[in-house]
């Protein structure tokens, strides 16, 4: 009988290749040439049959808050889940582009559009960006380099399924729920994980 379970994959720290687009504003948002890490943790499908592709399990990271204008069409989520024909489904940003993250599969997974746009994670991602705005500016001497920021995390719940059972696309890619947490950082990420700022408990709901 086939075993099916999902395996973790080490985090792989992207950063660096994030901002290789948005490094003039983050430069003159901060003043600074050292870019803080950030880490996506993805999931494969041991014994999986469809060639279903890796999903994300955490993204965690320095928040650096810019202006977003002009954005391209965002990336299908890197499970093979595809958004394009399904209604009322968006791929959605585990981390905003607002927040500093940026435009790549590994951290985008498919969820409902209302609750993305207008809702419970919309509403997180507003109050998550003022956090971290009023952070750097309060430790931000005159006309000099702020000293701390916000450390952001979210980790992401999908449905189970059996040790036995292959699972659909949809069982595999599509989240059940999000609990984002931040915390005060200084400015390379160091922060401790005991002392939680806030903290979002997110049911991932159609509306």
């Amino acid at each position: 009988m086939q075993n099916y379970e999902p395996q973790d994959v080490p985090p792989q720290d992207l950063m660096a290749t994030w901002f290789a687009g948005a490094a003039r504003n983050r430069n003159n948002f901060f003043h600074l040439n050292n870019i803080p890490a950030a880490a996506v943790t993805m999931q494969t499908l041991i014994g999986g049959e469809h060639n279903y592709g890796p999903r994300p399990r955490r993204l965690e990271g320095v928040l650096l808050p810019h202006f977003v204008g002009n954005r391209e069409v965002p990336p299908q989520p890197s499970t093979g889940y595809n958004t394009h024909d399904i209604p009322n489904v968006d791929p959605g940003h585990l981390g905003a582009l607002s927040l500093g993250f940026g435009e790549y599969s590994e951290i985008v997974v498919p969820q409902w559009s209302d609750w993305q746009r207008n809702g419970a994670w919309r509403i997180m991602e507003r109050e998550v960006y003022q956090y971290a705005i009023e952070t750097i500016d309060a430790s931000r001497p005159i006309n000099g380099i702020p000293r701390n920021s916000i450390y952001y995390t979210v980790e992401i719940t999908y449905q189970n399924f059996g040790p036995n059972v292959c699972p659909r696309l949809q069982v595999w890619a599509f989240p059940t729920r999000f609990l984002v947490r931040i915390y005060y950082c200084d400015l390379l990420g160091n922060y401790d994980p005991n002392e939680i700022f806030k903290e979002w408990d997110l049911p991932h709901n159609e509306h």
